[in-house]
């Protein structure tokens, strides 16, 4: 859902939630050639992805709600020459009547 302005609804705002998933470089990697090392990468940042939305809506769930408005999805490298994946979802948590 992208909007907070639902006909004939009642929408409780439970405030902003955030989850986050770190996941670092496979070392193995650099053996592929470039096209299986892209491939390879970005099955890792959609699981990474998939687990970071399953987190957020877990949160939003155990607060009573029922539904995430506003959802940002951030991806950036962290560490030590960016050896690790930072996978961050935030949204706003809401209940539906």
């Amino acid at each position: 859902m992208t909007s907070t302005d639902v006909p004939d609804k009642h929408v409780i705002n439970l405030g902003q939630f955030q989850s986050t998933v770190i996941l670092e470089k496979e070392p193995e990697l650099f053996d592929l050639n470039p096209q299986e090392r892209e491939n390879h990468t970005l099955t890792i940042l959609k699981s990474g992805k998939d687990k970071c939305l399953i987190g957020l809506t877990d949160k939003i769930k155990a607060a009573g709600g029922n539904a995430v408005i506003d959802l940002d999805i951030q991806y950036s490298l962290i560490g030590l020459g960016g050896d690790s994946y930072h996978i961050s979802a935030m949204g706003m948590g809401v209940y539906i009547k």
